[in-house]
């Protein structure tokens, strides 16, 4: 009797055993856009190998490859563009946007005006801000996933729709976009973009980004585009990031196409008064020859 009680309690501890691992193994502290669950340990290794952008946006086939093999992911591009703006109200009201790049040191010392303020020349000024746009690229093989990503130093005052774009051109082949990808980040918390919202092109996709204030506001907004080449092929991609100088509906914010013409070399709006409706930031654009 003795040894089978023994043998039931090793038996009841190994179970345990095994148990504590099962849920370490299962451990659900994360998941991405696409449905891919990590543990605390996972999601930290990966942040910390690639970026939280890839991370966010993975695949379960490209979630495999990483914990497989890190060296299966090449960071191929990654750039940023810091910018800064004056928005002044002008006569009849008129909305004057000016916009100067600034360096990286000089955007995190940047000190906004707040509205209502003076500007230069004894100009009233609706604010000064500051923001920086980056892109990133990274490949799997023959798939690549390409982000564009802008984050805003501080709350804009004009609550309306901007826009992020990714555009492409290629020549001698096709790039096949399989998926896409698409939202907003404030602190620790993460908003899908409705797909309402975003825009799928054959030469691009883009999105229309609510800007609130107070505590809803979403100061990083991220898109994102994974595809393959078809045939050999140069192919450019651009990114850019519009902010409306004045309300607008999602309608008017949504009626652009992309050409090389538009706003930021991307974003291009038939209409006059929508063009002159955002502050045509610089766009930033890298090539991929496969």
């Amino acid at each position: 009797m003795k040894k089978l009680f023994s043998f039931i309690a090793v038996f009841l501890s190994l179970s345990a055993i095994n148990n504590v691992s099962a849920l370490e193994n299962t451990d659900e502290y994360y998941t991405n856009q696409k449905g891919v669950i990590m543990s605390k340990e996972d999601y930290e290794y990966l942040v910390d190998a690639t970026s939280w952008e890839l991370v966010d946006f993975l695949s379960q086939d490209h979630y495999d490859l990483l914990m497989e093999d890190i060296s299966n992911c090449k960071k191929i591009f990654s750039e940023t563009k810091y910018i800064m703006t004056s928005t002044f109200k002008g006569a009849n009201g008129r909305i004057i946007n000016y916009e100067q790049e600034i360096t990286e040191e000089e955007y995190n010392n940047f000190e906004p005006i707040m509205p209502m303020d003076l500007c230069s020349e004894g100009v009233v000024c609706w604010e000064t801000n500051a923001k920086q746009y980056y892109m990133l690229a990274y490949q799997f093989d023959s798939e690549y996933e390409i982000f564009g990503v802008l984050k805003w130093k501080t709350i804009p005052q004009i609550s309306s729709y901007d826009i992020n774009a990714i555009r492409w051109e290629s020549s001698g082949g096709t790039f096949v976009a399989t998926s896409y990808g698409a939202a907003e980040h404030r602190d620790t918390e993460r908003y899908f973009t409705p797909e309402s919202q975003r825009k799928k092109l054959s030469n691009g996709y883009g999105t229309s980004v609510l800007i609130r204030s107070g505590n809803e506001f979403r100061p990083i907004n991220i898109i994102s585009v994974s595809g393959y080449f078809t045939g050999a092929t140069t192919t450019k991609f651009y990114g850019t990031y519009q902010h409306a100088t004045k309300p607008l509906t999602l309608a008017q914010s949504m009626s652009y196409t992309l050409n090389a013409n538009g706003l930021g070399g991307s974003v291009y709006f038939s209409d006059a008064n929508l063009r002159s409706s955002y502050d045509n930031m610089t766009g930033v654009y890298f090539t991929i020859t496969d």
